[in-house]
């Protein structure tokens, strides 16, 4: 598609570049091959994927609009996991209540934290819970007892055949606005997860100085991943004074945007971010003496970078790669850490193994006190654009390296791993006996009977041993 055509439109559009390409991509992929398939050319099913492009861009950019939300362009510097502190609450309510005696629920019931049901043995439940609550009044200390057929949606069962369910919200009927507060008195739900990142940058078109956000994303929003030091844009609603903004399911997307990389002064090692509380540590081996220095607050979320070389590239069955980093400095004993890249982030993994990444993540230690690090951002600091060929491959087989053109992804990385497969045939045997029973030669045939292969033989003799221990007694 004519690059100059793709300008146009998206000018007429209202989008950039890169959005239209997006869609025209996403409907190349949904659409062209039926499109052909019916007698159009290949010219026309473009220029079809091309008007269904602009005509769903338009569509996001009203539904942009009508959101509330505002466009924000830069990068994602810290994308953690998501966490879920509603499935932590009802897990430890659950393990409180296993052993709490009946005035001790009557009290949490009576306070409105929870409601508490048991078997009626009528094939219902008695439940427990504040009339206030029930009543949408403005909360009053107490307890009521009635009997329900079902146990609500939103509930836990423990041991007994009880159950209970959290108060969403036992301090607020109303909102200011004067509307009713549907979380008063409600059941809260089971999961709630939410991910709070971190976002480096300003509205989209401004002059405005760049800084340090929190996006925070909830229910299904919060699985979506989003790379990270990687310019682009992002529709958000922001709270009152700026500082957090939220992503509203189907209009919230991260478009990667080369054209919004002039907003930032240099690569990412360059960018100076203000108010992110991030430590440099030089090796993994480091990190316990890092923790122990800090607060016992900050432990939980304390971030460090650190930069790790590439020792290992894993493509995985389903889409996606682990990535096995390692310290640069070679005394280092620290184990490995892994660096998930999803799917639907491939085409950022254009280097190869000994390329060195810049790693943002959350510093722990393991149970046997080895340094570990759960990474939420990275960029790439030097590229290594070659791989090694297997030594023990002949030349007929082996692994080429690769020309300077090559292109560095799923394809490529998954052919390397079968090729390795198909070349490499491991045969360990080992045997212990007596002297002179024959068991190097009774290894080198079981082993030259299942491959024609070069068989090294390892024999550990311990004669000598043996007759020191002799001369000693």
């Amino acid at each position: 598609m004519d690059n100059t055509m793709l300008e146009r439109i998206s000018k007429n559009v209202g989008c950039s570049v890169e959005q239209l390409s997006k869609g025209l991509a996403e409907a190349q992929a949904t659409h062209k091959e039926n499109l052909i398939s019916a007698g159009k050319s290949e010219s026309d099913a473009d220029t079809i994927c091309l008007r269904m492009a602009a005509t769903m861009v338009r569509k996001k950019m009203a539904s942009l609009a009508a959101s509330g939300c505002i466009n924000y362009e830069g990068a994602f510097v810290s994308v953690p996991r998501a966490k879920d502190f509603a499935e932590l609450s009802y897990k430890k309510m659950a393990t409180q209540l296993e052993t709490l005696p009946a005035s001790g629920i009557n009290n949490l019931v009576s306070l409105g934290s929870i409601m508490f049901y048991e078997p009626n043995g009528n094939g219902g439940y008695t439940r427990l819970a504040n009339p206030s609550l029930l009543n949408k009044a403005s909360f009053a200390e107490g307890t009521r007892t009635d009997d329900v057929e079902v146990l609500p949606k939103n509930s836990m069962g423990i041991s007994g055949g009880r159950a209970f369910s959290l108060i969403w919200n036992n301090t607020m009927p109303s909102y200011p606005s004067g509307d009713a507060n549907f979380r008063y008195g409600a059941a809260r739900p089971l999961n709630e997860p939410e991910r709070t990142s971190y976002f480096y940058g300003r509205k989209a078109g401004t002059d405005d100085e760049l800084q340090l956000v929190q996006i925070v994303a909830s229910g299904k929003m919060s699985r979506a991943s989003y790379p990270t030091f990687t310019a682009g844009c992002i529709a958000a609603r922001p709270n009152r004074d700026g500082s957090k903004l939220y992503l509203k399911d189907g209009v919230s997307e991260f478009v990667i945007d080369s054209e919004v990389e002039s907003i930032f002064n240099g690569d990412p090692s360059t960018w100076e971010v203000e108010g992110l509380d991030i430590t440099h540590v030089a090796t993994l081996a480091d990190i316990p003496t890092f923790l122990e220095a800090l607060e016992p607050s900050r432990k939980w979320d304390a971030l460090v970078i650190m930069d790790l070389e590439v020792i290992h590239i894993d493509p995985r069955e389903r889409g996606g790669f682990v990535l096995s980093l390692g310290d640069l400095d070679y005394t280092s004993l620290s184990m490995p850490i892994d660096l998930w890249i999803p799917s639907s982030q491939e085409d950022l993994l254009d280097f190869g193994v000994g390329s060195v990444l810049t790693v943002v993540g959350s510093a722990w230690v393991g149970r046997d006190g080895d340094s570990r690090l759960t990474p939420t951002g990275w960029f790439v600091k030097d590229s290594i654009a070659t791989a090694p060929v297997e030594p023990d491959m002949d030349e007929s087989s082996a692994t080429q390296l690769p020309a300077e053109d090559t292109q560095y992804g799923r394809e490529y990385y998954a052919n390397l791993l079968t090729q390795r497969r198909e070349h490499h045939f491991p045969i360990r045997i080992s045997a212990v006996g007596k002297e002179n029973t024959c068991k190097s030669s009774l290894l080198t045939e079981m082993a030259l009977g299942i491959t024609d292969k070069e068989v090294a033989i390892i024999d550990v003799d311990n004669r000598e041993i043996l007759q020191d221990l002799a001369d000693q007694d």
